[in-house]
């Protein structure tokens, strides 16, 4: 096992990809800009690289009222911090947080529609009572110091630290001793200076972080899947935990944000940015070897190994990459006149991965892409879009971002505004994604199917088939033999990946109007987006005709040619932009704004979505089961259609606050393998929809003492899911074999989501 360095870890925070919205606020006309919608990538991947601080248009920046405002925006800066800091110097804030919680219970649920009676005594002793509470730790430190020196200069330090620790992948299928350890560190700091001066405000940040994100086994010991039949119907798994990571990063970064007011009628912001910053990744998968266990055909001996191992000269999965980003943006706020608005703006980004551009595709590798049938005429793959010299290739310079936006003030008073606009924004290739090539080339990905009597292979044909050998249970004899025996996967890049991005169009309305004295606000909108170039793994294997599915039967849509064809190796997986997403939305909001007079808000909020993607994919991009991702069609997207959000608050009697929150959704569909069918050869990727909603009403009521001095203490109560509904997270999704019946079990509920219903009592200081 490898251990982390701690003199210079190797870090990561798990952002997910993000950008950064533009105000819509404006105290003249709301002016809108084009919420940035991500790319076609999945926004709970991973992500190495550099998305929590990108520019982004309008950033801290408001349109003035009236045609002069503008001029004054950088005195009210001024007064304003001369308001906040009389003293010009504030003491340091410290606010800690620490927290142990035992998890709500998550429960377990056999696969395949299978009985916990069903399983093994010692499995049926691990599956307990059904339920399990994970536990999770966090430490959390943050720290600020300010000073305002004379009425031009503004300095700001402030300082996070955060460290936490959970058992998560206890679930399901999964049971206790399969659980992984997970622990994220985080160091962050940044230095802020403020200046102005008559019409100008600059805005400068230098920042610094070092964080990792390090899920690793809680047994490092083999793990254990028991199938039924395939080795891919799985029913439950115990044993060790497959994966061994430790990802990261550690660097700084400048940014600096200009903003001019004096042109009347325009408010001008322009900005750059540079970001250094090393990224580091130790990725282990099944460090833990995971063997399969045909439950029809024996308990001890198994039908399917994969296991992973170092590839011996190359390295141990580690990958290192000094990332740099540049990014340029200008803007106006144009203020034509009372009525209308205009937001035009362009921005423009480069980030350079030499772990990427400067990668030599092995000379071994290369060999068996020329002789592979994946080089075959009609494989539909040119295998030169894979090999990389060293210098064939370069960053993605071509992610020019245009945007465009109005609002029209009907009566100059900002009671009824339309707004809408369009625009681009460009996402980023999560390094995550990118560094496959390397730590996978170096920490190698195997697989070994056993030829038993019910799963017979061909022992020295397929690159994959042994016979079983129980030595093949130690791991260190089971690495070693893939060193003799080769078979494992290549992952390989293309050589012009470029950045996804979305293409987003939208229109709306705001009103203003009175009701029993008091404001309400409404607001309806529409939203367009199209995203491209999502990030996809393919398989690249071919049949001896360089075809993908069989030739027989006619319309063959299963198996894929897994191990076929890429000798010595088994899997070949292209790594290209496939992925596209496309959502129509509408937006319906009622709110009624708090004020100290009323003591009240409420808020109903609806929306409604049309949502579609080229893939089934959900989670991790592996489009394996199609040659082309067109082949896949297109999918409903993973969010419910129709979505109510109601909220309120109010000030009680003696002080208290009370809150609260309703939240009422359609099933989100879900993705499944349709093997119901006519013969095994037409199973198909499809989707259904659960019949079961989500629901859920949350309340607090919370009391702030006044001690007369600095010092505040809050106290909260909560209950999570009121009325305890039972929302769900997981169904069964086998339908059923090809030509059997269908699974009455299919599409049911097999795990529960949290939280059940939940008590939470806070206690905080404020000081």
């Amino acid at each position: 096992m490898a251990t982390r360095s701690r003199s210079r870890r190797s870090a990561n925070t798990r952002s997910s990809p993000r950008t950064t919205r533009p105000s819509t606020t404006s105290s003249a006309a709301r002016r809108w800009w084009p919420p940035p919608a991500p790319a076609a990538t999945s926004s709970r991947q991973l992500l190495l690289g550099l998305h929590d601080d990108r520019l982004a248009f309008g950033h801290r920046l408001r349109a003035q009222a009236g045609r002069d405002q503008g001029r004054k925006q950088a005195g009210t800066v001024r007064r304003f911090l001369r308001r906040a800091d009389r003293a010009r110097r504030r003491a340091l804030l410290h606010r800690l947080r620490g927290q142990g919680v035992q998890q709500p219970y998550r429960t377990f649920a056999p696969g395949r529609g299978y009985d916990v009676s069903q399983l093994p005594p010692d499995l049926q002793e691990q599956y307990g009572t059904g339920t399990y509470t994970s536990p999770f730790k966090e430490d959390l430190y943050f720290g600020k110091i300010d000073w305002l020196v004379g009425e031009n200069h503004y300095f700001e330090l402030t300082a996070k630290y955060r460290d936490e620790s959970e058992t998560i992948q206890v679930e399901g299928q999964r049971l206790p001793p399969a659980a992984t350890l997970n622990t994220n560190e985080e160091t962050r700091v940044d230095l802020r200076y403020q200046w102005t001066s008559g019409d100008w405000l600059n805005d400068a940040h230098i920042t610094y972080e070092d964080a990792f994100w390090s899920p690793q086994p809680a047994n490092f010991v083999p793990g254990y899947f028991l199938s039924d039949g395939n080795w891919w119907d799985t029913i439950v798994r115990s044993g060790g935990g497959d994966n061994y990571w430790d990802k990261g990063q550690e660097g700084w970064s400048f940014h600096d944000d200009l903003t001019f007011s004096g042109w009347a009628g325009h408010t001008l912001k322009m900005g750059v940015k540079y970001k250094s910053v090393d990224l580091d990744t130790l990725e282990q998968n099944k460090y833990n070897p995971q063997f399969y266990y045909d439950i029809h055909e024996s308990l001890g001996v198994p039908t399917h190994v994969e296991f992973g191992a170092p590839v011996a000269g190359l390295g141990d999965g580690t990958v290192s990459s000094g990332n740099s980003q540049f990014g340029l943006y200008i803007q106006d706020d144009w203020e034509v006149n009372e009525h209308l608005t205009l937001n035009l703006g362009v921005r423009w980004d480069v980030e350079s991965t030499p772990s990427y551009e400067d990668y030599v595709t092995p000379a071994d590798v290369v060999t068996a892409l020329r002789a592979s049938n994946t080089n075959l005429p009609n494989s539909g793959v040119d295998i030169n879009d894979y090999i990389s010299t060293g210098g064939n290739r370069d960053p993605d310079r071509n992610n020019w971002a245009p945007r465009f936006g109005f609002s029209y003030d009907l009566d100059a008073d900002q009671r009824h505004v339309i707004f809408g606009g369009a625009g681009r924004s460009y996402d980023r290739n999560l390094f995550d994604y990118l560094q496959n090539e390397v730590s996978k080339g170096s920490w190698a990905s195997y697989v070994y199917n056993f030829n038993t009597p019910m799963h017979p292979c061909a022992v020295g044909t397929d690159a994959t088939c042994r016979n079983w050998d129980p030595r093949y249970l130690d791991p260190d004899f089971l690495r070693a033999s893939s060193v003799a025996g080769g078979s494992r996967e290549v992952y390989v890049n293309h050589n012009n990946l470029v950045v996804p991005y979305s293409d987003q169009f939208g229109l709306g309305m705001r009103n203003a109007f009175e009701v029993l004295g008091h404001d309400w606000h409404t607001e309806v909108m529409y939203s367009y987006v199209r995203s491209h170039e999502g990030i996809a793994f393919l398989l690249g294997n071919r049949r001896a005709d360089g075809s993908f599915f069989p030739s027989t039967p006619a319309g063959a849509t299963d198996p894929p040619p897994w191990g076929q064809g890429f000798a010595p190796f088994s899997n070949l997986i292209l790594t290209q932009n496939a992925l596209e997403t496309r959502t129509n939305s509408v937006y319906v909001k009622l709110e009624k704004p708090y004020t100290q007079a009323s003591g009240w808000a409420a808020t109903f909020a609806y929306t409604w979505t049309d949502s579609e993607q080229n893939s089934p994919i959900d989670g991790w991009p592996g489009a394996f089961n199609a040659q082309d991702i067109e082949d896949y069609g297109w999918f409903p997207g993973k969010v419910p259609e129709n979505r109510v959000v109601a909220s309120g608050i109010w000030d009680g009697p003696w002080g208290l606050t009370f809150s609260g929150k309703g939240v009422w959704a359609d099933a989100t569909p879900r993705y499944y393998q349709n093997c119901n069918v006519s013969a095994w050869a037409y199973c198909h990727f499809d989707s259904y929809t659960p019949d079961d909603d989500f629901k859920q009403v949350d309340v607090a009521m919370e009391k702030v003492f006044d001690t007369g001095t600095d010092i505040a203490l809050r106290l909260r109560f909560d209950v999570l899911n009121l009325f305890d509904w039972t929302n769900y997270s997981g169904y069964e999704d086998w339908r059923g074999g090809a030509n059997e019946p269908q699974n009455p079990l299919w599409g049911t509920p097999n795990a529960i989501a949290l939280p059940t219903r939940t008590f939470k009592l806070s206690i905080g200081i404020d000081w």
